[in-house]
């Protein structure tokens, strides 16, 4: 043990085996630096709170020292170094509600101090990061302490009872059912507060975590795996998978040469070394930063789980999920979810490059919008080069070309046609032709379009 100018206090050692050392601070102001307590950084921590005690332990082969901080809770949380201090400060007030309720839900459901550590928190990410004074007295330390004690007293409560609030630095936009995480999917486990939500806060530029990848050979594959999927052969494939509500891999069959074998995300994710197992193999189906990602932020991720990649097209972007898709036009500078009947049709139609082309407006109700038209279910979504309509007892059907124009040119939906029975169909002899509630429209290739009337 060294004083501030790296002499032994007192001139010699201090403790041993039998004799436990328990460290105080002599005046305000004075701190004491562990490098051995730093096991992040390696750089070390500072202490000024409290007292510290230093033992030894394990000395039946080799000694090993284990030092615990001995503080008041509110103390603890002080030294708390989860997030930066410059942060937002409702937002670092937020994490001090968190981790307040996490430390004492934790200490409360074990009940006393833990004998491997002797303690009733462990100060690194099996618990939380607690780094002392080196937070309290670093740039902006005096923000954080400042949120814990404008926060005092103010845990999570479910039920009458402080939960253990779990957090991360980043989710990927979607946090996880707790059972999916770490029970493989058994609902014995399921805890009514710790289930997966939208996380829309979590696309800025200054989070390093939304985008990321990790390429491997197949053989580096086969040989982390192997441990945990036994003797199978070369990797040459994944699937099925299940996936939880927020994407993550809940377990997935690993296919090799000589067989397969079925893993957790949690096993694949520490064999694999991944930084989550919210990840797709050999296809990248995230929903990137970009008008796309805003949207389905603003959303609250209703559109569900990503089931294609982003792709760009001309003028504009498209990506699917699993309730539908969100598209958009670079022209117009819009946005558009589409689903249900309307997102069918346009599938069926081909989409973003298909004959429509890109959306040049939102999903917009025909209800009084223009004379003669009282459906209140009834609407239309324009496109570059075309419309879908739609009306419960009529259908959901795409128009362009010639047809359209026609159809326009005598009323559209409030004409005498009605809304239209059918998308545009190609006549035999060539042009198109489609149906609709009172008649139908013939718009043969190099002849006047006919309109008739049931």
């Amino acid at each position: 043990m060294l004083d501030g100018d790296g002499n032994l206090v007192g001139g010699r050692t201090w403790g041993g085996t039998t004799r436990r050392l328990f460290l105080t601070y002599e005046q305000d102001g004075a701190r004491v630096f562990i490098p051995e307590a730093d096991q992040i950084w390696g750089h070390g921590f500072s202490y000024a709170r409290g007292v510290i005690d230093l033992d030894l332990y394990g000395c039946t082969a080799a000694c090993r020292i284990r030092g615990v901080v001995q503080l008041g809770f509110e103390e603890y949380l002080y030294g708390l170094g989860e997030v930066p201090s410059s942060w937002p400060v409702e937002v670092l007030r937020a994490q001090a509600v968190a981790a307040r309720s996490y430390a004492a839900a934790t200490i409360r459901r074990q009940g006393g101090l833990r004998p491997g550590c002797d303690c009733h928190l462990t100060d690194g990410a099996g618990d939380q990061v607690y780094v002392g004074a080196s937070k309290e007295r670093s740039t902006d330390g005096d923000r954080w302490v400042g949120a814990v004690r404008d926060t005092r007293g103010r845990v999570v409560v479910y039920g009458g009872a402080i939960v253990q609030a779990f957090y991360a630095a980043s989710d990927g936009g979607h946090t996880e059912n707790v059972e999916d995480v770490w029970h493989g999917g058994n609902d014995a486990y399921r805890i009514p507060w710790l289930r997966g939500v939208c996380d829309p806060g979590e696309s800025t530029t200054g989070n390093p975590w939304l985008n990321w990848q990790v390429t491997m050979s197949a053989d580096q594959v086969t040989s982390r795996l192997r441990p945990s999927t036994g003797a199978i052969g070369r990797v040459v494939g994944f699937g099925p998978v299940r996936r939880g509500v927020s994407g993550r891999i809940v377990s997935v069959v690993v296919r090799g040469t000589d067989g397969r074998a079925t893993i957790s995300g949690s096993r694949l994710r520490a064999a694999l070394g991944l930084r989550d197992v919210r990840v797709w193999i050999n296809v990248n189906r995230n929903v990137v930063p970009g008008a796309i990602r805003e949207r389905y932020d603003a959303l609250g991720c209703r559109p569900g789980l990503p089931t294609s990649r982003q792709r760009a097209l001309t003028g504009g972007s498209e990506q699917l999920f699993s309730r539908g898709g969100i598209f958009h036009n670079d022209r117009v500078d819009l946005t558009v979810w589409l689903r249900g009947g309307v997102f069918d049709e346009y599938e069926a139609v081909g989409l973003g490059e298909g004959r429509l082309g890109l959306p040049v407006s939102k999903v917009a109700s025909l209800a009084g919008a223009e004379r003669g038209i009282s459906c209140t279910r009834c609407g239309r979504v324009r496109f570059e080069r075309g419309v879908i309509f739609f009306k419960p007892t009529a259908g959901v059907h795409a128009l362009w070309g010639r047809v359209l124009t026609t159809y326009l040119d005598a009323g559209g939906p409030a004409g005498p046609l009605g809304f239209p029975t059918s998308r545009v169909r190609a006549l035999p002899s060539g042009g198109g032709t489609a149906t609709f509630e009172h008649g139908v429209i013939r718009c043969p290739t190099g002849q006047a379009c006919v309109v008739e009337r049931a």
